[in-house]
């Protein structure tokens, strides 16, 4: 499987917008949000990141914890799981991220978009 930074900033922009609409007193949202978690691993996989593996475990370890009634700010926790979405996508977007990809023959990318200082 390729990594496809289209793809997987598609995803994280719809799980963002996801984000935005869940209601912290609704434990459904949350327990859909967290299946959407399943994808991110799947989108990030191909990089072979440890760094995305932990976001992407905290946020589901987060999530779980909200279910299960064990935190008291649930607004204040999807803040954070917010802010781990954002580092997600600085990762994905990250120059080093992609060329570790390419030399490995993962995937297709346009360096035209980017510049290294």
């Amino acid at each position: 499987m390729d990594f496809e930074l289209d793809q997987v900033e598609d995803l994280l922009s719809s799980i963002s917008m996801e984000l935005i609409m869940i209601s912290p007193d609704n434990l459904v949202d949350v327990s859909e949000f967290l299946g959407l978690t399943d994808d991110l691993a799947a989108a990030f996989a191909p990089l072979g990141s440890e760094t995305a593996g932990r976001i992407i475990e905290s946020l589901q370890k987060g999530l779980e914890a909200i279910i299960k009634g064990q935190i008291e700010d649930v607004a204040q926790a999807l803040v954070l799981i917010g802010q781990g979405l954002s580092l997600l996508q600085d990762l994905a977007l990250s120059p080093i991220h992609i060329f570790r990809c390419r030399r490995r023959g993962l995937c297709c990318f346009s360096w035209s978009a980017y510049t290294l200082a």
